[in-house]
């Protein structure tokens, strides 16, 4: 499960990176020339994601619905050896050499993402949720002064909360996660009185004693939507698959979020 979260972090951190230090990548990169994929659409998928069933079923309903053949490549990432680059490197390579676009990254607005890099229309929204044990906090208002709520790491969410607590705006501390279950852990040991999780994670907590709340207010950052990052010299093929999104949307057929599955 950290493995998972780890992942998602990182995606997440597609556009702060972008925006603090551009990675190095080698000028014959982007004179390398893919295989010919034929009429299949690979895509990449990053391995032990949350919503991988999701991503692999966006990848069917693609390309399906512009008349090729799906495939999905899981993505070969070593997240122990990464150095300052991250994964820029290895996504750069993957979309190079073994697929043409992958699924499951952060949609993060008005980010300034790199050169190389684009972007789809979302494919998949979920909301963050309030978790707790206690059935009283419904809110963020509801936590006691002075205790303890997760936030996940390194996303705009857990950006926006730090702000609002360090402008006084609410009497709370606030605790870093980057695994799913320390949320569970600390909940259970009473650390955190609640918890932000984006909202497949659900699913990775213990149903009983574990309640929902109603509101994130005041934080204004209360969805997470995932889309498909492509090469920008792949700008044609962009379009084509932000059209299949549109079409399968208007058909009602993109996945949608309730906290009892998807």
């Amino acid at each position: 499960m950290a493995r998972q979260i780890a992942y998602g972090m990182m995606l997440a951190l597609l556009a702060t990176a972008a925006q603090a230090q551009q990675p190095y990548i080698p000028p014959e990169f982007y004179d390398a020339r893919r295989p010919d994929f034929g009429q299949s659409l690979p895509l990449c998928l990053l391995p032990d994601s949350v919503t991988a069933a999701i991503d692999d079923e966006m990848a069917r309903l693609i390309a399906d619905r512009l008349l090729l053949q799906p495939a999905t490549v899981p993505m070969q990432v070593n997240m122990g050896a990464m150095d300052e680059d991250g994964i820029w490197p290895d996504l750069f390579v993957h979309l190079t050499e073994v697929c043409v676009g992958m699924l499951g990254a952060q949609l993060i607005t008005g980010a300034p993402y790199p050169d190389w890099l684009i972007i789809s229309r979302p494919y998949y929204s979920a909301p963050y949720l309030l978790v707790s044990h206690d059935p009283a906090i419904r809110s963020l208002a509801d936590l006691p002064e002075g205790s303890f709520i997760g936030s996940p790491i390194y996303t705009p969410l857990d950006t926006e909360l730090a702000r609002l607590i360090g402008a006084g705006a609410a009497p709370i501390n606030r605790l870093p996660y980057d695994d799913i279950d320390q949320v569970h852990r600390f909940l259970a040991d009473g650390t955190m009185a609640a918890a932000i999780i984006w909202g497949p994670y659900i699913r990775a907590l213990p149903p009983d004693r574990l309640h929902i709340g109603t509101t994130l207010a005041p934080l204004h950052t209360t969805t997470r939507s995932l889309g498909i990052v492509m090469r920008s010299r792949d700008r044609a093929l962009m379009g084509m698959i932000d059209s299949a999104i549109a079409s399968l949307a208007d058909d009602g057929l993109l996945p949608t979020f309730t906290p009892t599955g998807d």
